[in-house]
C-alpha cells in the first residue's frame, strides 16, 4: 500500500525526470522507453497495466522503486533478474527508503541540513552476472544488502581494501532519492548548477515520508 495520494506523476513526466537522474541523453529516449516497459512486463509495479502505463499515475514510492530498479539495470543486471530480485528482496530496499525518510528530510518533506553520512543509505549489490537466473533464493538473498554509510565503510575497509575480494558495487539510495527531488523542478531553475529543491521535490519527499509512516518503517520495522 501507498498512502501518498498528495503526489502523482504521469508516467512521461516521471520518465523525464529519471532520465534526468541517470544521466541518460535525449538520443537514447526511446531506449529508456522500452526499458521501462520491459520492466512493467514483467510487473515490477504490481496494478498498473503495462498496456495503459501511459495514462497512469505513479505515487512517489512506486517511482522510488522504479528508480533504483533502474540502478540495478546501470550495474548490467538484466531486466528479468533485477524484477525478481526487487521482488525477492522488497522488504531490504523498503527499509533503505525508509532510513532515506528517516534521515534525509523531515515530516513536511525539508531537508536535513547536512545529514550524518554514517547514516545514509545504500545498497550493497553482487550482480553476479555469469550466474544462473534460477539459482537458489537463498543465494539471491546475498546478491542486494541495505546498509549505512558507516557499515559501508567498514565494509570497504574489512571485506574489499584488506581482503581477497574481487569486486564490489554499491547504489547510494540517499543520493538516487535526493536527485529526484531536485531533478522534479529543474526546469524551473534560473541557475541549475546551484538549484536545490522546488515545490514538486518538497511534495515527493514529504509523500515518501507519509508512506514509510503508514508502513510502520519508521518504527523499527524494517527487518529484511
Amino acid at each position: 500500500m501507498e498512502k501518498d495520494l498528495a503526489f502523482g506523476i504521469s508516467r512521461g513526466e516521471m520518465l523525464s525526470v529519471l532520465a534526468g537522474v541517470l544521466l541518460i541523453p535525449r538520443e537514447r529516449d526511446g531506449a529508456f522507453l522500452g526499458k521501462f516497459q520491459h520492466l512493467q512486463r514483467l510487473s515490477l509495479i504490481d496494478g498498473i497495466n503495462p498496456g495503459r502505463g501511459k495514462n497512469a499515475q505513479y505515487s512517489a514510492y512506486q517511482m522510488a522503486v522504479i528508480a533504483i530498479a533502474f540502478q540495478f539495470l546501470q550495474l548490467g543486471i538484466t531486466p528479468e533478474r533485477t524484477v525478481r530480485i526487487m521482488k525477492e528482496k522488497r522488504r531490504s530496499i523498503e527499509k533503505s527508503l525508509a532510513r532515506v525518510a528517516s534521515i534525509e528530510f523531515d515530516q513536511h518533506g525539508m531537508p536535513v541540513e547536512a545529514p550524518d553520512w554514517r547514516y545514509r543509505s545504500f545498497l550493497k549489490v553482487d550482480p553476479a552476472a555469469l550466474s544462473d537466473i534460477k539459482e537458489p533464493i537463498d543465494m539471491l538473498a546475498y546478491s542486494v544488502e541495505p546498509l549505512t554509510g558507516q557499515e559501508l565503510r567498514t565494509l570497504l575497509d574489512e571485506q574489499f581494501l584488506s581482503s581477497a575480494a574481487q569486486r564490489f558495487s554499491a547504489i547510494s539510495v540517499s543520493s538516487t532519492i535526493g536527485a529526484i527531488g531536485i531533478h522534479l523542478d529543474l526546469d524551473m531553475a534560473k541557475d541549475p548548477e546551484t538549484f536545490a529543491l522546488g515545490p514538486k521535490g518538497l511534495q515527493f519527499f514529504k509523500a515518501l515520508y507519509d508512506w514509510a509512516v503508514e508502513e510502520g518503517l519508521l518504527d523499527g520495522d524494517t527487518e529484511a
